[in-house]
């Protein structure tokens, strides 16, 4: 046909045109050719919205799965635990988070001569190579316990244990602990970033638990001397009596107190009082098995709860 046929076989979709009067076949060929390039091309612009629209909705369900995890390690760390609980409670979220070899997590906190230290491990770790990580992990720890108190680090530093290797240091007033994973491929970015938020929310967890262990045991002692309180000491008796009729065992109970304690008081003053008592109480400390429950009952009077203890045995250690 003619030109108004051509221009409204184009609206109708057609790709190019030859008018049937000129038509020559290397013109034809030429046409033929643009016409497939442009579908193919279509078909190429098909194929990557395809791909593109598959690829968000996989990262949309890996990040409904970081946040689901980060959710379920928020819950698991927010209830009461002590912690070796937390300790594995954050290594099982972790491992089930990200694909990993070995993952290990250890803990050293004020008055502790042992640390706390927990591993998870694959199939395909040797021993020899879980050793080398937990003995790595144990010298991270302690490098970042000698920084954090202002010491000197004993040792230089020890090669890392794999070739891609991820570690956070948590820090806390009374406690430093150190989680770190390992394994042969190296982590994307989005896994490094994964991992700190586990390693933040473990450190959080931690703050907490020594917070709450500091006010429950500022509950239960003595201010002055440290010694169990009169409250803790109420509980503990009746504790121990049930346990001592349930299992028929003896149980002793030991009344002290201070011989003419008030005379120290009026003439030297109370400030020598507090440190009679403080003395005292670090004594029986030194003196008793560790079994036994020490509180001090009020004023300078002081119980010693001795389970497991008849008459002969509590009057040795009375003497004591």
């Amino acid at each position: 046909g003619g030109l108004d046929t051509a221009i409204q076989a184009l609206r109708l979709g057609a790709y190019d045109y030859l008018v049937k009067s000129e038509l020559r076949l290397p013109e034809l060929q030429s046409v033929l050719e643009r016409a497939l390039e442009r579908r193919r091309l279509a078909l190429a612009n098909r194929q990557l919205l395809e791909d593109l629209r598959r690829a968000q909705e996989e990262l949309a369900a890996t990040r409904a799965r970081e946040l689901a995890q980060i959710r379920r390690l928020g819950e698991a760390l927010a209830r009461p635990l002590n912690a070796p609980e937390m300790a594995e409670g954050l290594l099982h979220l972790i491992w089930e988070g990200l694909p990993l070899e070995v993952l290990g997590l250890a803990l050293r906190r004020k008055g502790e001569d042992q640390a706390l230290q927990v591993v998870r491990h694959g199939p395909g770790c040797s021993p020899e190579r879980l050793r080398a990580f937990q003995e790595w992990v144990s010298h991270q720890l302690e490098l970042a316990w000698s920084l954090a108190h202002g010491g000197v680090p004993a040792a230089a530093e020890k090669a890392p244990p794999g070739p891609a290797l991820l570690q956070e240091t948590l820090k806390g007033e009374k406690a430093v602990g150190l989680v770190a994973a390992c394994r042969q491929t190296p982590f994307t970015p989005e896994e490094t970033e994964i991992f700190r938020i586990f390693a933040l929310q473990g450190e959080a967890a931690f703050r907490n638990l020594l917070l709450f262990e500091e006010v429950k045991s500022l509950a239960i002692r003595d201010g002055l001397t440290g010694l169990y309180n009169y409250r803790h000491f109420r509980e503990m008796l009746a504790h121990q009596v049930e346990m001592a009729r349930r299992y028929g065992r003896p149980l002793s109970l030991l009344f002290l107190d201070i011989d003419d304690f008030k005379k120290v008081n009026d003439t030297l003053g109370h400030p020598v009082g507090d440190v009679v008592l403080k003395t005292l109480a670090r004594f029986l400390q030194a003196h008793l098995r560790q079994s036994d429950v020490l509180c001090r009952y009020g004023g300078e009077e002081f119980v010693v709860l001795l389970p497991h203890t008849d008459t002969t045995q509590a009057r040795l250690i009375a003497e004591r």
